[in-house]
C-alpha cells in the first residue's frame, strides 16, 4: 500500500459551470515553470475553478515551501507544505515550525490552526469554500492520530473514530460539510469513512479488500480513493450511493484516485514498485492515460507521471518531465475553435489563451 505521503519525505459556494468532457478528447498543456529560488513545483493541492494551483517546491538549504500559482505567476506562501486548496484561493497544509502545525494561508496572511493537545503537531489536508478545514492531529508523541475539523468560530474539534482508538485521518471536505478519510478498524487495517454532522459512517472497502482510504468527495457525495487488496496492492475506486467501482490501473499493479469534479470526472495515477508512474483520467466510464491525450507535438517533449487535481472545466494539474526536466503542468481540454497546442520545438505553449479564460 502506498498512501499519499503526509510527511512528504523523497469551499460560500461559487457559481461555476461544470463541463462534460467529450469521448473524443485531447488537451493542450502548459508548463508551470519554476519558482524564483527553488526547484520545480509539484501540484499537490490540486486546481480550483479559477485555474489556480497550489503545491510545493524546494528551496535549497531551506526545505519545502508552499505556493499558489495562477496564469504563470507564483505566489510564495512561505516554509511549509500545502495539501488543500479552495475556490477562493485559500490554501491549507502544515508549517515548517517545530512542532509543525496545521496552517491556513489566505490573502490576509498565515493562520496557524494549532493542535488538539498543548505542544502537539497537526496537518491540514482539505478545505471547502466556507473555510472549514480538515486534517489530522498527532498530539503528543504518545498519542495516536486524530481526525479534526476546524472553523474560525469553533476552532479545532476532534472527529470520532471507528474502533474506540484515535486512529483516523480526514482528507477532504465538500461544501455540504461532508468529510471523508480513513479510520482504523481495530483489526490492523483501515476503512474509508465519511463524517457528517459529527457522525462517522464506515464505508468499508472494495468488496473482498481488507482496507481502503477515501481522499476526496464532490458536491454529490461521490467519493474517490484507493482500496487495498489482500496482496497489498492498491486499486483506485469511485464510491457512489454505497457502490464501489474499480477504476482500473492502466495495466500496472497499483492505482490511486485523487480527485473528482462536480460531474464525476476523476484523476489519479497508476504505479508499480519500480518507480514507474502513469497519470490517468476517468471520464464517461473510460480510463485513459493522460499521455495519450496530448497532441503529437506535445508528446515529443512531455512525459506525464502524476495527476493531482481536476476542476469543473476539466482542467487537470499534475507533474512529469518536459524535455527531461521535472515540471508541473496544467492541461486544458481543447475545443473546436481553439485547438492550439505546444507545437514549437521547446514544448512551450504557442499562441494559446490564458488557462482559465473562456475560450
Amino acid at each position: 500500500m502506498r498512501v499519499l505521503n503526509i510527511c512528504l519525505t523523497t469551499m460560500l459556494m461559487l457559481c461555476s459551470s461544470a463541463v462534460a468532457l467529450p469521448q473524443s478528447l485531447h488537451f493542450r498543456i502548459r508548463p508551470m515553470g519554476t519558482p524564483a529560488g527553488g526547484t520545480y513545483a509539484d501540484s499537490r493541492a490540486g486546481i480550483n475553478n479559477s485555474a489556480q494551483v497550489a503545491g510545493n517546491y524546494v528551496v535549497p538549504s531551506d526545505g519545502y515551501h508552499a505556493y499558489r500559482w495562477a496564469h504563470g505567476v507564483f505566489t510564495p506562501l512561505g516554509p511549509g507544505i500545502a495539501y488543500g486548496l479552495n475556490d477562493f484561493g485559500e490554501v491549507v497544509g502544515v508549517s515548517a515550525s517545530i512542532p509543525s502545525v496545521a496552517t491556513l494561508w489566505t490573502i490576509g496572511g498565515t493562520t496557524p490552526l494549532g493542535s488538539l493537545s498543548v505542544g502537539g503537531s497537526s496537518q491540514a489536508l482539505g478545505i471547502n469554500d466556507v473555510e472549514t478545514v480538515v486534517g489530522v492531529d498527532y498530539g503528543l508523541p504518545a498519542e495516536r492520530a486524530k481526525a479534526f475539523r476546524w472553523t474560525r468560530a469553533n476552532g479545532m474539534q476532534h472527529l470520532p473514530s471507528l474502533s474506540g482508538t484515535n486512529d483516523a485521518v480526514a482528507w477532504g471536505i465538500n461544501n455540504q460539510g461532508q468529510i471523508v478519510g480513513h479510520a482504523a478498524t481495530g483489526k490492523q487495517t483501515v476503512h474509508a469513512v465519511i463524517w457528517q454532522d459529527g457522525i462517522i459512517t464506515d464505508l468499508g472497502a472494495f468488496p473482498g479488500d481488507p482496507g481502503a482510504i477515501a481522499y476526496y468527495i464532490n458536491a454529490d457525495g461521490q467519493t474517490v480513493g484507493q482500496s487495498i487488496r489482500q496482496d497489498g496492492t492498491d486499486r483506485a475506486f469511485l464510491w457512489r450511493s454505497g457502490v464501489y467501482t474499480d477504476l482500473g490501473s492502466l495495466g500496472l499493479p497499483n492505482s490511486a484516485a485523487i480527485q473528482i469534479n462536480t460531474i464525476g470526472d476523476v484523476v489519479g495515477y497508476a504505479f508499480d514498485n519500480n518507480g514507474l508512474y502513469r497519470p490517468w483520467l476517468y471520464s464517461n466510464g473510460t480510463l485513459r492515460d493522460l499521455n495519450d491525450l496530448l497532441s503529437t507535438a506535445d508528446k515529443k517533449h512531455w512525459v506525464l507521471a502524476v495527476a493531482m487535481g481536476i476542476n469543473d472545466k476539466g482542467q487537470i494539474t499534475g507533474y512529469g518531465t518536459l524535455n527531461g526536466v521535472n515540471s508541473g503542468f496544467v492541461m486544458t481540454p481543447k475545443t473546436n475553435h481553439n485547438p492550439c497546442s505546444s507545437d514549437d520545438e521547446s514544448g512551450q505553449p504557442a499562441d494559446c489563451p490564458e488557462d482559465g479564460e473562456s475560450e
